[in-house]
């Protein structure tokens, strides 16, 4: 099993993390598709909201995946991307053909979010 751990990547290999890793990356890709539907003033099911999500999601997983296999080899964490992360925004931003990447301003996030909001994330 140590040898599992050699890298993220091969961890989760290991049938039993990849399985919750993939459980959690399925997750995100839930939460993001309420946050893109806000965004976009659609609804979390709504096809394009799902594809964008997706999209998203995968660019997240690639950088989670990438910035651990560098951090278990010993990299210096300041030089797996920049120091305002704008490098993620940048992915999620390439990934969803500018429909959603860029940072939202206090003033224009919504006050509550929606009534169904709640109800997805179980």
């Amino acid at each position: 099993m140590r040898n599992c751990f050699l890298s993220l990547s091969a961890a989760v290999r290991c049938l039993p993390l990849r399985t919750a890793w993939l459980m959690a990356c399925d997750q995100v890709e839930h939460e993001l598709a309420a946050v893109i539907a806000t965004r976009l003033g659609l609804k979390p099911d709504d096809l394009q909201v799902r594809l964008h999500a997706a999209a998203a999601a995968a660019a997240l997983r690639v950088i989670n995946e990438y910035v651990g296999a560098g951090l278990l080899d010993g990299a210096d964490p300041r030089k797996l991307g920049d120091e305002s992360f704008a490098f993620i925004a940048d992915a999620v931003r390439a990934a969803t053909v500018g429909a959603v990447g860029d940072p939202v301003h206090i003033d224009e996030a919504p006050a509550e979010p929606d009534e169904g909001a709640a109800n997805r994330q179980e």
